[in-house]
């Protein structure tokens, strides 16, 4: 299993966030501390390449998407969750790697202006729930 390092940002910033009101959080983020500090997990890196094609991406997919129904975050909050999107894609594709995630529409979106980028290229999959 592999995770690519701004899934797991966000994963932690999720946990760190609700710690204060669910305290289990707290012992859930040290677990997933433990877990893929040990090794156990493959983190896939933003390195130099990704970070070209996360650059270029960006450029490509400028528009934020917009806010689903039920969704309260702020526009400054989907913007970051959306920079967030574009290295985890541009990661993942550089990799190799497939995306599985409960916001395939945004990802298939990236995955869109990917191929648009790179033509002939492998296509960055995305597999949506169920898992």
């Amino acid at each position: 299993m592999a995770l690519v390092a701004p899934a797991l940002n966000e994963v932690a910033f999720g946990y760190e966030a609700a710690a204060p009101r669910r305290p289990e959080f707290g012992s859930v983020l040290g677990w997933l501390t433990e877990y893929v500090t040990s090794g156990a997990v493959e983190i896939v890196p933003v390195d130099a390449r990704a970070a070209i094609v996360a650059g270029r991406l960006r450029a490509a997919a400028r528009e934020t998407p917009r806010a689903r129904p039920g969704d309260a975050k702020s526009k400054a909050r989907r913007r970051i969750g959306w920079f967030f999107d574009i290295q985890i894609a541009a990661a993942a594709w550089v990799a190799g790697y497939d995306i599985a995630t409960d916001n395939a529409h945004d990802f298939e979106r990236l995955g869109e202006r990917l191929a648009e980028l790179a033509p002939g290229s492998a296509r960055l999959e995305v597999v949506g729930p169920p898992f």
